[in-house]
Formats: structure tokens, C-alpha cells, sequence
């Protein structure tokens, strides 16, 4: 049975403008996501081509973020850079960063929708998470006795960014 590749550029479609949407939740943008990634490398179909977008120049491109991101992000700019044929550099300012991609344009512009919107959940999921991790941890060393133990928010942020930056992988790998 022949796949008609037209149906699943408009799928891809589809689930990008999902993807676009502010009203969209981090989980329907992941799944987006996701789901498009998926079908794009399943059937060699770049975003140039779902978009109808003019041919790039097929030179390196270089993307600057103004913004002064956490240094814990590090790995998770690698692992999405990686993912989407890019590559990320810092320059590093204590414990926050400017990033830079390195890409063909496509995948530059594919990679930094990934990256912002990644950026947006960390940003509210990071302090929403150590809020909840010290509670628990509290309940924790009073029910064993220890007294007034405290947990240092940048390692629970930092333990937190690595996990995230797994769980990442292992996605990334099972769309393949």
C-alpha cells in the first residue's frame, strides 16, 4: 500500500501549528512535537518542504540568544541541538550563559521553537518543582528525626535539568 505523502505533509502540518498555538498546554506542544518529529524523519520530509518555504542557502547560520539563561540548561540546549542537526556553544557568566545554535537555517528555525517553548516550561516547572521537593523532603527528615536538614535549591534544580535531559534522549530516540 502506497502512503500518500501529501496526507502526511498536512498532518505535519497539523500538529506543528499545534505546536504554535500560546493557548496550546506544555503537554499538547510535546506531543505535537513529538508526533511531527515522528512522521518528518519516518518519511524524509524536511520542514522546507511542509512549508513550502523558499529554499535556504545551505550555509551555517548562527542564532544569538539576548537572553542570559540558568548554566543547569546545558545539557538540555545540547541534547535539542543535537537532535534537530545543530550545535550549541555558551559563553558563561557565573552561573547563567548565552547560548548560540549553529545550523542550515531549517533546522535552526525547528530547533529555537523546541528551545523556547522548553525554555517557558522550565522556567514555571523548576521553581514549582523545588517548592514541592522541599515540602517533602521537610516531611521526610521529620518523620526519620533529623531535625532542620535543608536542601540546596541548585542541586534539586540541577538534578532535575539532567533527568529532564534523559528523558529527552530517550524520547528523541524513540522517534527514530
Amino acid at each position: 500500500m502506497e502512503v500518500d505523502i501529501n496526507k502526511i505533509k498536512i498532518r505535519i502540518i497539523k500538529l506543528l501549528s499545534i505546536a504554535d498555538d500560546a493557548s496550546a498546554s506544555d503537554n499538547e506542544v510535546y506531543v505535537a512535537v513529538q508526533k511531527a518529529q515522528r512522521l518528518m524523519t519516518e518519511y524524509n520530509i524536511n520542514r522546507r518542504e511542509i512549508l513550502h518555504e523558499k529554499e535556504y542557502q545551505e550555509n551555517v547560520e548562527c542564532h544569538y540568544f539576548d537572553k542570559m539563561y540558568p548554566r543547569i540548561y546545558n545539557p538540555i540546549v545540547a541534547v535539542i541541538a543535537n537532535n534537530f542537526r545543530c550545535k550549541a556553544t555558551y559563553q558563561s557568566y557565573r552561573q547563567n550563559v548565552h547560548y548560540s545554535l549553529y545550523g542550515l537555517q531549517a533546522d535552526l528555525d525547528t530547533a529555537l521553537i523546541v528551545l523556547n517553548k522548553v525554555f517557558s516550561f522550565l522556567k514555571i516547572r523548576l521553581d514549582k518543582y523545588v517548592k514541592q521537593y522541599k515540602k517533602d523532603f521537610k516531611k521526610t527528615c521529620d518523620l526519620i528525626g533529623l531535625g532542620v536538614a535543608k536542601a540546596d535549591s541548585r542541586v534539586i534544580k540541577r538534578s532535575y535539568c539532567s533527568g529532564f535531559a534523559s528523558g529527552l534522549v530517550k524520547k528523541f530516540e524513540e522517534n527514530l
